[in-house]
């Protein structure tokens, strides 16, 4: 499984673009999963067509333009409707697929989504592509941690998908003596390295080797 990790789904760097190319094909078939988004923002699927419908979806008419760039047309790629689709369909989405998309948003709700479905075990035993933008991203490890911000008045650890292990990443690094303290809290308690990644970069992580992508820092576990 190889892990495409990012804090946005914008991909406008050319180096980046041919770099993503030796994974990303012209005939993969993408799978969106967008179960992070705030109950207050999309409480309905009138409110979630708006998004992501094949005429007027803002972030479909996003996505679809940054893997336009890999190849990949617009009938390859499916979403996930969490108002509309079933446990079954939602399966059989993610078993076609040869790239898993998720979402940026909030992380916790989107594993409570996705446990709601039942799909995280067909998750873990995907073999595939995982991307995932900021809360897609920090979802991915076994245990993850979130930096207090507006949504997260409080840093904490939370489940992931236990895909990734052996490091966590700080997403929209900034410099900030919070963020820091925060990687300096999880070195110092969960024993692993920190990647922290400013919002123009990426890591691709496959078979235990971290490649990055931009201005990422890394802090070691110095024992």
């Amino acid at each position: 499984m190889t892990h495409i990790l990012m804090n946005t789904y914008k991909i406008s760097n050319p180096h980046y673009l041919s770099v993503l190319q030796k994974y990303i094909k012209p005939s993969h078939k993408i799978c969106v999963v967008p179960f992070s988004f705030r109950e207050s923002d999309i409480p309905s699927d009138e409110v979630w067509q708006k998004l992501y419908s094949e005429k007027n979806g803002i972030f479909r008419k996003g996505l679809v333009s940054v893997y336009e760039k890999f190849g990949i047309s617009e009938t390859q790629i499916e979403y996930i409707d969490y108002f509309t689709d079933t446990q079954q369909t939602a399966k059989k989405m993610i078993q076609n697929a040869d790239v898993l998309y998720f979402t940026g948003g909030l992380p916790d709700k989107m594993y409570e989504r996705l446990d709601e479905f039942g799909l995280i075990p067909a998750i873990q035993s995907f073999d595939g592509i995982v991307m995932g933008d900021s809360a897609g991203a920090v979802i991915q490890f076994d245990c993850y941690h979130l930096s207090p911000d507006r949504d997260y008045p409080d840093f904490s650890y939370y489940e992931g998908l236990h895909l990734l292990t052996g490091f966590q990443i700080e997403v929209h690094y900034e410099n900030q003596k919070i963020q820091n303290e925060s990687i300096q809290k999880v070195i110092a308690e969960k024993k692993v390295p920190v990647y922290a990644m400013p919002d123009d970069s990426i890591l691709i992580c496959e078979n235990s080797s971290v490649v990055t992508l931009g201005d990422v820092k890394f802090f070691p576990c110095e024992e």
